[in-house]
């Protein structure tokens, strides 16, 4: 099987999926009467807090049929239960890609339909299918708080938003999925759902549904450049600048020179994975140490 591509998708630390294990939570913590505080509080003890969460794989209306491998992203605070701080998370790209899809105009708070980006990412193998998945990512903040645009190229911790409710929300959260094309679903051009795994590292299967992961995302702004470090051949001219009318040079330490550099630079442009072309920024950075050095030792031109 062609592997996924692995994701992260948060900028802030934790998060934590399963609404149904929150519910046995819950009830064990009003069960216990007085002492359910306690419990409670210690729940709260890890990364992701203690309080409601979203749906998961296979468990709500929302997260069936295409989007049964869903996963909601929600934080609490640490040790104080209940205190849901997803809202305002910075939502950024899990993987290079292009943006197919953005609905951005939805208000905040909004029920009427989800603020929502979709990007599509190539097949890892395949450098061919530049559109096998696409990761889907809603109920971000709004109106037009989105900063990407369809067919906008998209770098891993670019960020797309920030975490909100608009749309079939009840909870600052973030509805997170990813797609295969070649994975046949009636009605759905982007294919069946997968289970986005590994997220920055971590494997989570169907038993998973309650485990705390940390976000190894770190966002990012604009292109990544890329440094261009082989190059083919190089060649230089060094010459004499032109001297104004009347102008006198009287020794070589008041001429001034003209560095003038070429060549041919080899340039990988299919990507880190061989998947999709690059759309970095390149930088070319030729050895200027070579031909200066070459001109104070042959012709004793002073040193810059």
């Amino acid at each position: 099987m062609t592997p996924r591509p692995s994701c992260s998708v948060a900028s802030r630390p934790a998060f934590q999926g399963c609404l149904w294990g929150y519910v046995a939570e819950q009830a064990i913590i009003i069960g216990a009467g007085f002492g359910g505080l306690f419990i409670a509080l210690g729940l709260s003890g890890d990364d992701c807090g203690f309080g409601p969460r979203g749906y998961y794989y296979n468990s709500g209306p929302t997260h069936s049929g295409d989007e049964a491998f869903a996963i909601d992203f929600t934080r609490c605070r640490q040790w104080v239960p209940y205190d849901n701080i997803g809202g305002g998370t910075p939502v950024l790209a899990a993987r290079d890609g292009i943006v197919s899809f953005v609905q951005a105009g939805i208000p905040s708070g909004d029920s009427s339909a989800a603020n929502e980006v979709n990007i599509s990412h190539a097949d890892p193998e395949n450098s061919a299918d530049t559109t096998r998945f696409t990761s889907r990512y809603l109920h971000m903040e709004g109106p037009f708080k989105i900063p990407v645009s369809a067919m906008m190229p998209v770098f891993t911790g670019n960020r797309l938003g920030l975490m909100d409710d608009t749309g079939n929300s009840v909870l600052d959260h973030l509805h997170f999925c990813l797609h295969d094309r070649q994975i046949s679903f009636p009605g759905v051009d982007i294919g069946g759902g997968v289970r986005p795994t590994p997220l920055s590292g971590v494997t989570l299967e169907d038993g998973d549904d309650g485990t705390c992961v940390r976000s190894t995302n770190i966002e990012t702004v604009g292109n990544p450049v890329k440094e261009i470090s082989s190059y083919a051949v190089q060649n230089w001219l060094i010459t004499p600048s032109a001297l104004a009318v009347n102008e006198h040079v009287a020794q070589i330490r008041e001429q001034r020179f003209l560095l003038l550099l070429s060549g041919v630079a080899i340039v990988d442009v299919k990507g880190n994975s061989g998947a999709t072309w690059l759309h970095e920024t390149v930088s070319l950075r030729p050895s200027l140490s070579d031909p200066l050095n070459y001109a104070v030792n042959r012709w004793n031109i002073p040193t810059p």
